[in-house]
C-alpha cells in the first residue's frame, strides 16, 4: 500500500495495533519519574491537544509516513490540492492521557507545545495552578460530551467541535421542541465556556474553535 493509496485507514482493534507493534506510552519510557519533567508529568494529566477539544485534525509534516502512521491504526487522510495529508482527531493513539505510539508519533505531535505548557515549563505559572487549569478544561470537555450525548449524539470518534456543527445543522433541520432546544441552548454555552478557556489558557488567538 502507497501513500498515495491512503485515505481513512481505520482497522478492526485499531486501538490494538500499536501495543501489538510494540510501541510504548510515555508512562513505559525509558525514563523514571524522577527524570520525567514537569512538563510531561502536566502533558500526561491533560490530552486536550489529542482528544478532539482543541484540534479537528494534524497535518502531517515532512519526515512523516502516512502509510507508516496508518499501519499504527492512526486515520490518515489525504489532502486535496492545497491541503496536505492529515490524521484525524480525536486520535485513535490517545490513551487517557498517554500515546500509544508515543515513541513513533508525528512530527507535529513531538513539537507542538500548548501555551499552558510553555508557562509552566518556563517557570512563569506553578505546576499546581497549572494542573487546575487543566482539571477544569477537563470538567468543561465531559459536560460538552454529556450534552452531546444527551442531544443523540453519539459519534464519539469525532472531534467535539464536528460533533457540536452536525448536531446544531440537524437540529436546525428538524426543528426541535421546547426541551431540545433547551438542551442545545446549554449546550451553546458549554462550548462557549469551553472555547474561552481553551483560547485564553492553552491556545491563544483560536476563540473560534467550534465554529
Amino acid at each position: 500500500m502507497s501513500d498515495r493509496n491512503v485515505r481513512a485507514v481505520a482497522p478492526k482493534n485499531r486501538h490494538c495495533v500499536a501495543h501489538a507493534l510494540g510501541c510504548r506510552p510515555l508512562s513505559e519510557s525509558l525514563k523514571s519519574k524522577s527524570e520525567i519533567t514537569r512538563g510531561e508529568e502536566l502533558c500526561l494529566k491533560c490530552g486536550l491537544c489529542c482528544n478532539g477539544a482543541i484540534f479537528a485534525d494534524v497535518q502531517l509534516m515532512a519526515g512523516d509516513y502516512a502509510e507508516s502512521l496508518a499501519e499504527l491504526g492512526l486515520a490518515v487522510k489525504l489532502g486535496g490540492s492545497a491541503r496536505k495529508a492529515r490524521f484525524l482527531q480525536p486520535c485513535v493513539a490517545h490513551d487517557g492521557c498517554r500515546c500509544r505510539i508515543y515513541d513513533k508519533r508525528p512530527s507535529y505531535c513531538r513539537q507542538f507545545e500548548c501555551d499552558l505548557l510553555k508557562r509552566c515549563s518556563g517557570g512563569r505559572l506553578a505546576k499546581e495552578a497549572a494542573l487546575e487549569i487543566v482539571g477544569t478544561a477537563q470538567e468543561r470537555v465531559a459536560l460538552v460530551k454529556k450534552l452531546l450525548l444527551d442531544l443523540g449524539d453519539t459519534e464519539i470518534n469525532l472531534a467535539l467541535g464536528v460533533r457540536f456543527r452536525r448536531t446544531a445543522k440537524r437540529l436546525e433541520r428538524g426543528g426541535p421542541d421546547q426541551s431540545t432546544a433547551d438542551l442545545f441552548s446549554e449546550l451553546t454555552l458549554a462550548v462557549h465556556d469551553l472555547n474561552g478557556i481553551i483560547a485564553e489558557e492553552f491556545y491563544p488567538g483560536n476563540r473560534q474553535t467550534f465554529a
